[in-house]
């Protein structure tokens, strides 16, 4: 006869092995895995090819990484599901809203969630050509400042710069480009002045070489009213000290500025829950494979992950985080509020589109954004357009 307790302790071991083995599941990715990122050379693209490299050699799967010049560009493959993930900026969460390039007929709102991202040495804000001679940003007034075209984040981000400084497009000469490498081959070819971007950007160290050179004006943190300015315009920014790319950067000698998570990893709340989690698992366990091989790659560390940010985490993503450690109740509660407002953006713009909303570009966005700060206040949801 069995003893009844033996057999207690043997199914308490079975199902530890099954939590166990559940828990370290293998990491299995397509052969194929396709990726957007920004244009060549920025430090987006290149964090994504070092993972796209740590991809193959891990786990023998081909990374294919598509450059885009804006966010439209970049979300549009993986909108058509020919990409798997993207590595977004602030652009992903316009995209969540609703705004700017999104507040249109073919958009709207988007379910996007987030996996990883990056928050490094490297600082977020308005560079400004060395010969130009600015050396704070009150002093960018008349300056042509570069914009481009169907990127909402770069240019919202540049204005939120400017208002720290209580300056805004009105007070700048604004420069439009195609594209953001376009934008940084204008300020070597003296066509701009300033330009939004990352301090560890490739496009960056050429400015940094050239002959106007680069400056990076401060955003002082104990400036209360002036960052009230910046997260009223770029509610996602937060202080940082910079003490890493093109310019006058140490570690003992920070460069008080902002930042946000960039690279954003960015895929459909619509994508299989364990398609993105071997995703999110790939590139946790696969850290050491890509953090020394391009510069802010190895702020995707785990335990450098921003918690609680604007954009819902998938579920694939949480649970990849909880396997990890570095998942709390406290972030489950707010991030099941942030799918929340996903559903009621989502159901307040299909209702909108069933309506009879103007067939003119620019009234149909004006109409819109009615509609959705109206959805917003019924929620009790806090609306920063």
């Amino acid at each position: 006869m069995v003893n009844p307790i033996m057999k207690l302790v043997a199914a308490a071991l079975s199902a530890t092995a099954v939590t166990a083995s559940s828990a370290n599941a293998q990491v299995k990715l397509p052969p194929t895995v396709t990726m957007t990122a920004y244009d060549t050379g920025t430090s987006g693209f290149n964090i994504t090819v070092a993972i796209g490299k740590m991809m193959k050699d891990k786990y023998g799967t081909d990374a294919r990484v598509l450059p885009a010049g804006n966010d439209v560009a970049r979300l549009q493959p993986l909108r058509l599901g020919r990409a798997t993930i993207s590595a977004m900026g602030a652009g992903v969460y316009f995209a969540q809203e609703g705004v700017f390039e999104f507040a249109t007929r073919e958009w709207g709102p988007q379910a996007v969630q987030i996996t990883l991202s990056s928050v490094d040495c490297n600082g977020l804000s308005l560079a400004v050509a060395g010969d130009v001679g600015v050396k704070t940003l009150a002093e960018v007034k008349g300056k042509r400042v570069g914009f481009v075209v169907g990127s909402p984040a770069l240019n919202q981000n540049a204005l939120a710069m400017l208002a720290f400084a209580n300056l805004t497009a009105k007070d700048v000469k604004i420069v439009e480009f195609a594209s953001n490498n376009a934008m940084w081959k204008g300020a070597n070819n003296n066509d701009v002045d300033a330009m939004f971007g990352s301090t560890i950007a490739g496009p960056a160290k050429e400015l940094q070489t050239s002959p106007r050179g680069i400056v990076w004006p401060s955003l002082p943190h104990a400036d209360k009213a002036g960052w009230a300015r910046v997260r009223k315009v770029g509610p996602y920014f937060t202080e940082h000290n910079a003490t890493c790319g093109a310019g006058e950067f140490a570690k003992d000698k920070p460069v008080q500025m902002g930042t946000y998570p960039y690279p954003i990893y960015t895929v459909y709340g619509s994508q299989p829950e364990d398609e993105v989690y071997m995703l999110t698992k790939a590139l946790i366990e696969g850290y050491d494979g890509y953090k020394d091989n391009a510069p802010g790659a190895s702020g995707l560390a785990v335990s450098a992950q921003t918690r609680n940010w604007a954009v819902p985490v998938h579920k694939g993503a949480v649970k990849a985080l909880k396997e990890a450690g570095a998942w709390s109740d406290d972030q489950e509660k707010y991030n099941n509020e942030l799918f929340k407002r996903q559903e009621v953006l989502i159901a307040a713009w299909n209702g909108f589109s069933k309506g009879s909303p103007s067939s003119d570009p620019a009234k149909f966005t004006e109409e819109w954004m009615a509609v959705r700060k109206a959805a917003l206040a019924k929620a009790g949801m806090i609306d920063t357009f």
